[in-house]
């Protein structure tokens, strides 16, 4: 048995490339390309995936729907930051649409230190983290529930979005590896990132630099 870990985003482009493969007649069905297992993590990368291979295989139904059953494991996803500005970015009622018109720390709270903000997350394209950041940027600048959102919605807002985005550094590929790259080069790397509540604390536990108290963790309703 051979396993790769991958970005959810990666799988479903590596799925939808082997499959328009298949159907050009590049590759045959028991191509060893093919994995045997795949598991993405999310519904909207599992929906992307399920849209696409729909579009080359109508009505095949190769990708299932999600059926119900028992939740093994879940982890929400959150702000992570560290005490210095901690306590300015509590104080928003909503911290997306606060990001739009501010550039630095003390523009949410007159007591947080004078530095830019610096924002990071994984890549929408790529990670599920990234991705579901992306959505829930839009859900909060709209005030609306993410499956509420219209492709109007996402037209209307694309401005706001962007203002948000141009504070963002750098885009991770993994949600862990971000979070533990923010615990080791600390404030001037970045002092906002959208991560798993479970990563925050996997950086912390693996970093014997710091401790898990070192980094504040605000848990905001990220949808």
């Amino acid at each position: 048995m051979k396993c790769e870990a991958k970005g959810s985003g990666d799988v479903v482009t590596e799925i939808v490339s082997l499959s328009q493969k298949l159907r050009s007649g590049a590759i045959q069905p028991d191509s060893p390309e093919f994995p045997t297992l795949i598991s993405v993590d999310g519904e909207i990368y599992h929906s992307q995936l399920l849209y696409k291979i729909n579009q080359l295989y109508p009505g095949q139904n190769y990708i299932p729907q999600i059926t119900d059953a028992p939740l093994l494991a879940n982890s929400p996803m959150i702000f992570m930051t560290s005490k210095e500005v901690a306590p300015g970015l509590q104080k928003q009622s909503n911290i997306y649409q606060a990001l739009v018109n501010t550039q630095t720390h003390r523009d949410l709270d007159s007591s947080s230190p004078q530095l830019p903000i610096h924002y990071v997350h994984t890549a929408p394209t790529r990670s599920n983290s990234g991705l579901q950041t992306l959505v829930a940027q839009f859900a909060s600048v709209a005030n609306k529930r993410p499956e509420q959102l219209t492709v109007a919605d996402v037209q209307q807002y694309q401005p706001q979005i962007q203002k948000i985005q141009s504070k963002v550094t750098r885009y991770g590929v993994s949600t862990s590896s971000l979070a533990e790259d923010m615990v080791k080069n600390r404030p001037f790397w970045a002092l906002i990132a959208s991560v798993y509540e479970s990563s925050v604390i996997q950086a912390n536990t693996a970093n014997t630099q710091t401790s898990y108290q070192d980094l504040w963790m605000i848990c905001k309703d990220n949808y």
